[in-house]
């Protein structure tokens, strides 16, 4: 078995809920390979997959349950040569993971646990913490830069296990596809201006007087917040004394997991 490719575009680079999730499926499912490599005349790039729960990223749960279906909507005449091309460059590099095997290569220790399993197709991580652990995908990158090259920089899969899992195999996959989606944001200051990094050492000309906010505050409506992986709003405050990022760096405040 392997992992079945979902059609569809995105090219943010990030993981988002309610996106396109595929099933882990068996050996069947490559005989409809060739077919699903085909993007139709017709197709919209904006196409998606059900999400059925998966065993593991090599074997299905249910080895006779069969591909999962695939919806196709109507026709939006958005898709260019440029865009097809960049997609089936996109599918045959996510696709090759199905065909491959993937063998541990490495484990590192910290507050989180990363193990390493890599194939000649790509690799996967497994990342252990206290409430869970999450499975990443990642296909083999192309050597030149590139639309492509930075889409599979990024892993193109992911399945979370929470913590009360029967085990590390029991998840769902969700696939993240080269496809836009904006959402609108609104940044402001917080709190009055603070002597900048740069005057802190004492640099002189144009760093001398200036400044930087203590303070932002990030904000959106809950329709755009729904479209991101994880809710970005609330208050962010100076860590002034971090030791890195010239001083600079925020820190979400309140609950919730940190953001920077």
């Amino acid at each position: 078995g392997g992992l079945q490719s979902a059609r569809g575009m995105r090219p943010d680079g990030a993981l988002l809920p309610g996106g396109v999730a595929a099933k882990l499926l068996s050996p069947r499912a490559r005989d409809e390979q060739e077919e699903l490599a085909k993007p139709p005349a017709d197709c919209p790039m904006d196409l998606y997959a059900s999400k059925p729960k998966g065993r593991s990223p090599l074997e299905p749960k249910n080895a006779d349950a069969g591909p999962a279906k695939l919806a196709t909507p109507a026709r939006k005449k958005t898709s260019s040569p440029a865009d097809e091309a960049l997609w089936s460059a996109w599918l045959a590099a996510v696709s090759a993971l199905d065909a491959g095997s993937f063998r541990f290569t490495s484990a590192t220790r910290g507050e989180d646990w990363s193990v390493q399993y890599a194939s000649e197709a790509g690799r996967l991580e497994l990342v252990l913490r206290a409430d869970g652990a999450e499975w990443l995908a990642y296909a083999e990158a192309p050597a030149s830069r590139g639309v492509l090259r930075e889409l599979l920089l990024q892993p193109v899969a992911r399945m979370r296990v929470p913590a009360s899992a029967a085990g590390l195999l029991d998840g769902a996959w969700d696939f993240c596809l080269p496809r836009v989606r904006e959402v609108a944001l609104t940044i402001a200051s917080v709190g009055a201006p603070v002597e900048s990094w740069q005057a802190s050492i004492g640099l002189d000309a144009e760093w001398k007087t200036s400044t930087r906010f203590r303070g932002w505050t990030v904000g959106a409506s809950d329709a755009d917040a729904a479209h991101l992986d994880v809710d970005v709003r609330g208050e962010y405050e100076l860590l002034d004394r971090c030791g890195g990022a010239m001083n600079c760096m925020h820190k979400r405040s309140g609950a919730g997991p940190p953001l920077y």
